[in-house]
């Protein structure tokens, strides 16, 4: 990430609250994704995720499943198929660098708007 987008981050997501950490701790005790009301609505929905665009994710990402950062693109292209998912790794990036790291750009969207995956 370059110096201006690093000092310049609280612009870009305004005011909030800890909604959104409370709904991620709550996942991360149940191990798997949940509605934020503790509902298991998206596992159960896994055809809505058919939509064949690629999972681009950097391989130093710690979100989600540290230990098991393939679970979820495994999961979808064991239920759903192959054909609909492609999965492109980005080395040397974490988490919101894919989006707004200072080559994500080049890196990132050349990349993943391809056909690629691994």
């Amino acid at each position: 990430m370059n110096e201006l987008t690093h000092t310049t981050m609280h612009e870009l997501f305004g005011l909030t609250d800890m909604t959104m950490m409370v709904h991620l701790s709550r996942m991360a005790r149940a191990e798997r994704v949940l509605a934020a009301d503790g509902a298991d609505s998206y596992l159960p929905n896994l055809e809505r995720s058919a939509d064949r665009s690629p999972s681009c994710r950097g391989a130093r990402t710690s979100s989600g499943c540290p230990s098991r950062p393939s679970e979820p693109h495994a999961l979808l292209v064991t239920e759903l198929g192959p054909d609909l998912f492609s999965r492109v790794v980005l080395d040397g990036y974490g988490h919101q660098d894919v989006f707004i790291g200072a080559d994500a750009a080049r890196d990132t969207f050349r990349p993943c708007s391809s056909t690629s995956s691994t």
